[in-house]
């Protein structure tokens, strides 16, 4: 089963404009739920912020709502999480949302947060994988690599605190990543420490049932296109 990054759609007859919200009425407790909510459950009442979407925006069943970093968290019609609980998709939480559109209040959307990020750890061949030592700040055709062994995520991790707290300029990225999600059997998640692409995940299955019933505001891009130097195993 294919998997698919889980983003926003960029098409203006659907979405109105890009971004729908870009404002909110105040921070509240929003840094610290980042914090917190990165790797546990979110489980406090929380003083939630209210999106206000550009006059212009559509309101589509996926929202996009800045600041609310889609690593972390999705703004979702209530409805579209009553269809996500037919799917397997873990363990989350929600919790209502006033969103503020042309002098209205739409109190149809919820903030979704999936209680545990998946590790990502369990998913990378790191003996067929080709990790490499390059310059910070960019790469580009002619960029010189020296390659480097690693056996775990951790050591990815390590190597790279360590060599971005030198003095030499260089970090650690990777030349092939192979990802095995064959024995994966979640419709949702979502990665945060990844070595590509942070956010939320979905499977072929949930794409295609979304795309069946039309939902709104929504792309996909399937792992690979994503980034050519990934050979995902399904």
């Amino acid at each position: 089963m294919k998997y698919y990054k889980l983003k926003n759609s960029f098409k203006t007859k659907e979405i109105g404009v890009f971004a729908q919200a870009e404002r909110i009425n105040k921070l509240g407790d929003l840094e610290n739920i980042y914090i917190d909510g990165r790797k546990k459950p979110i489980n406090i009442q929380w003083d939630i912020p209210e999106p206000i979407m550009k006059n212009k925006s559509k309101p589509t069943t996926y929202l996009h709502v800045i600041p609310f970093s889609d690593d972390i968290f999705l703004v979702l019609k209530k409805y579209f999480i009553d269809f996500l609980k037919g799917f397997n998709v873990g363990d989350f939480n929600h919790w209502p949302l006033k969103v503020h559109h042309n002098d209205n209040i739409l109190t149809d959307y919820q903030l979704f947060h999936l209680s545990y990020p998946t590790k990502v750890d369990n998913l990378i061949k790191y003996e067929q994988s080709d990790f490499v030592i390059l310059p910070r700040g960019g790469r580009f055709e002619n960029t010189p690599t020296k390659p480097v062994r690693l056996e775990s995520y951790e050591s990815f991790k390590n190597l790279k605190e360590v060599l971005n707290e030198s003095n030499e300029n260089i970090t650690v990225s990777y030349d092939k990543l192979v990802v095995d999600f064959s024995d994966l059997d979640l419709d949702l998640f979502r990665f945060i420490e990844a070595p590509f692409t942070n956010g939320y995940y979905i499977s072929e299955r949930l794409k295609n049932a979304i795309e069946e019933q039309n939902f709104t505001g929504m792309a996909f891009q399937e792992i690979e296109e994503m980034d050519k130097r990934i050979k995902a195993i399904y």
